[in-house]
């Protein structure tokens, strides 16, 4: 899924577009978060989560 300065709702990345690949799932631990700098538009979040939910289902089919 592509992420550009317009999906932000604080913030920017330094590159743009982005992507999200909503077939790969990570998680990790909030000690490795070093600083936060972007807010996606919930929006944008909603639509991460429908492709995410998309994919699990396609896998269980």
């Amino acid at each position: 899924m592509e992420i550009t300065e317009l999906d932000f709702e604080i913030g920017k990345l330094n590159i743009s577009p982005c992507y999200i690949r909503a077939n790969v799932i990570a998680t990790t631990n909030k000690n490795n978060i070093i600083r936060q700098v972007a807010v996606l538009k919930q929006a944008k979040i909603d639509e991460v989560i429908d492709r995410i939910t998309m994919v699990i289902r396609q896998d269980f089919e």
